[in-house]
């Protein structure tokens, strides 16, 4: 395994270039003295379309647009291999996509209901400082048995 080379900015212009130029990464590798997997990997890493490779098509990554677009043609009726042919891609990645928007879409509608936090009534507020006022005119024994303070019964609601 050989010594890993950081790539310098002039190196990562020259393969941009030499990619949007048409060149592939057999050729691009051997201009910047780096191994074919290097260019892959630098490509690959930041989400740059790297160009094609010993006959095989470059991978595209979906972009907004490409999205939006397929929905719309879906949502008209468009067959899947009709959609494959406008966008230039396969059959395979227009089903995986749309099952992928399909599941977005479904986890964003799905949201979690949460009640509203219940509104406190200044009579409530009222009652709790009542209560805590008078709970400092129990005796210690009361306090330690649990008794409700003076004026107070064991059977009102605990707040």
């Amino acid at each position: 395994m050989g010594k890993k080379v950081l790539w310098t900015d002039d190196e990562w212009f020259r393969a941009k270039r030499m990619a949007r130029d048409g060149h592939t990464v057999d050729e691009i590798a051997e201009a910047l003295g780096r191994s074919v997997k290097a260019i892959r990997t630098r490509f690959s890493a930041t989400r740059i379309t790297p160009p094609a490779f010993k006959g095989r098509a470059a991978r595209r990554f979906w972009t907004v647009d490409d999205e939006a677009r397929a929905i719309e043609m879906r949502e008209r009726g468009t067959t899947v291999p009709e959609i494959a042919r406008a966008l230039k891609r396969s059959e395979t990645g227009i089903y995986e996509k749309l099952q992928a928007l399909r599941l977005r879409a479904a986890k964003a509608a799905s949201t979690v209901y949460r009640a509203p936090a219940p509104s406190v009534t200044p009579r409530a507020v009222l009652d709790r400082d009542a209560r805590l006022a008078a709970a400092d005119r129990r005796t210690l024994t009361q306090a330690m048995l649990g008794d409700p303070p003076p004026g107070y019964s064991a059977l009102d609601r605990r707040s």
